[in-house]
C-alpha cells in the first residue's frame, strides 16, 4: 500500500528500500524525481517540483521555438545575399548587353 506524503515530509512508498520516498512541495503538488546526468553528478536523483517541470518543458519549447527562428533568420540572410549577387550579376549581364550593343555598332559587317 502506498503511504500518501505530508507536505514538506517523506515517507518510504511501500516500504521498498530502492523506492525514494514521495515529497510534496509547498505549492501543494507532489515533486518529480529527476536524474541528474552532469559530469559532476552523474546518476544524481533529486526532487523537483512538478510546476517547475511543466514550465521548463514550455521553456523548452520556447527555446526550441527560437532556435528554429534563428534558423529561419539565419536562412534568410543567407537567401538575401544570394538576392543581392544576382542583382550584381544582372548589373554585369546588362553591362555586357550594352557593350556587345556597342561594339556591334562599331563593326562594318557589310565589308566582311
Amino acid at each position: 500500500m502506498r503511504t500518501k506524503a505530508h507536505r514538506g515530509s517523506s515517507e518510504l512508498e511501500d516500504g521498498n528500500p530502492w523506492m525514494l520516498p514521495s515529497q510534496v512541495c509547498y505549492c501543494g503538488k507532489v515533486a518529480k524525481i529527476q536524474t541528474s546526468w552532469t559530469s559532476s553528478h552523474p546518476g544524481r536523483r533529486f526532487y523537483v517540483c512538478a510546476q517547475v517541470v511543466e514550465e521548463l518543458v514550455t521553456l523548452g519549447q520556447v527555446v526550441k521555438d527560437l532556435v528554429n527562428v534563428g534558423q529561419i533568420v539565419k536562412e534568410l540572410v543567407y537567401l538575401g545575399q544570394v538576392l543581392k549577387e544576382l542583382v550584381n550579376l544582372g548589373q554585369v549581364l546588362k553591362e555586357l548587353v550594352n557593350f556587345g550593343q556597342l561594339v556591334n555598332q562599331q563593326i562594318d559587317w557589310s565589308s566582311l
